[in-house]
């Protein structure tokens, strides 16, 4: 059976602590880690350990997406961004987190191809081997970008961080994960009304789960089902422990879905 993860900060004012507990009650059994520093956090590392002892399992982390367009950009930032996200890397394979998801771009558009944003991308891809690492690209705004990408790099240390969300509100037709299904390395689920990024529970919105996971059913997909949710609207009327019951319900049927429970439309 797949495990089921959800990301660390959910949307509600709760020491690291406290949440990994209430992530481990609602009947959880991985986590997805921010993997960098914000106020009132231990460190990456420590949320690790934090984890391990709470029960969870560390589905993925993330890598921190500000500045991510300098990977494209000539000269030391470019390198700089680099040398944060090889250092990222060594930090997680001495950690056992074995998935780094990564992004591309920030902001409303990406910015265009370089010979040395591929060159850097072949360095990370190396520096994740020897780590013991995946680099899971996310999709997010313009999923042709990140497709080009994938097609260049055919390697196991570059794959896929499907984000049901993105994809949901993204211009055009639904085109990952199918497209790319035996490369989806991890998984962020959420929802929306296709009009904007809102991470809503599944089955909250307008995306189509049935498509979605048919997508992965058929590209025997195995990882965890991990959802990338936040509170938000759910706040005013849900605490922590309702609202994570909630989400373990919704990612549940997921699950169920995947393993067959439901019928798909032709793909």
């Amino acid at each position: 059976m797949q495990p089921l993860g959800i990301y660390l900060w959910f949307g509600y004012e709760l020491e690291p602590k406290q949440s990994l507990r209430l992530i481990r009650a609602a009947g959880f059994d991985a986590v997805m880690l921010w993997w960098g520093e914000y106020d009132g956090a231990p460190s990456p590392r420590e949320q690790v350990r934090e984890a391990h002892e709470a029960g969870l399992s560390v589905a993925s982390a993330h890598f921190p997406d500000s500045g991510c367009d300098a990977l494209w950009l000539p000269g030391g930032e470019g390198e700089g961004f680099l040398r944060r996200l090889t250092c990222a890397l060594r930090e997680c394979g001495g950690c056992g987190v074995d998935t780094l998801v990564v992004h591309l771009s920030d902001g409303p558009a990406p910015k265009p191809f370089s010979p040395e944003g591929f060159d850097r991308l072949r360095r990370a891809a190396d520096a994740a081997r020897e780590a013991g690492v995946r680099l899971a690209l996310e999709n997010l705004r313009h999923p042709h970008h990140l497709a080009e990408v994938l097609d260049r790099f055919g390697g196991t240390e570059i794959g896929l961080c499907y984000d049901s969300g993105h994809d949901f509100s993204s211009p055009g037709p639904l085109e990952f994960p199918g497209r790319f299904g035996p490369r989806v390395l991890t998984t962020h689920l959420h929802d929306n009304d296709g009009r904007s990024d809102q991470h809503r529970l599944p089955f909250d919105g307008t995306g189509d789960w049935r498509k979605a996971i048919g997508a992965l059913y058929s590209a025997g997909y195995a990882g965890p089902l991990c959802l990338e949710v936040q509170a938000g609207v759910y706040e005013p009327y849900l605490d922590a422990e309702a609202f994570l019951a909630r989400a373990y319900r919704a990612a549940s049927r997921l699950r169920g879905m995947l393993e067959g429970g439901e019928r798909f439309p032709a793909l």
